[in-house]
């Protein structure tokens, strides 16, 4: 009963109520209306947020493998 009316409450106040991506959490949607993670820390590395986490885990992904800018610089010598 008590987290209807924080719902209701949220709702009220304009808050948007979305899913992360990234942990499945719920959160409460302040910033951006495309936000797709939450600002908790991540559950398999506490030292991220799931934001973090997640954005690095997107841009992996839309990066192909053979992309100059994924190597590891070298050293100058």
């Amino acid at each position: 009963m008590l987290l209807k009316i924080d719902f209701y409450k949220a709702l009220e106040a304009g808050h948007l109520i979305r899913q992360c991506e990234y942990c499945g959490r719920f959160f409460l949607l302040t910033k951006r209306l495309h936000t797709k993670y939450c600002d908790n820390p991540a559950p398999d590395n506490p030292k991220y947020t799931c934001a973090q986490m997640g954005y690095r885990q997107t841009r992996r992904k839309e990066q192909p493998e053979d992309d100059p800018t994924r190597r590891i610089p070298s050293a100058a010598v």
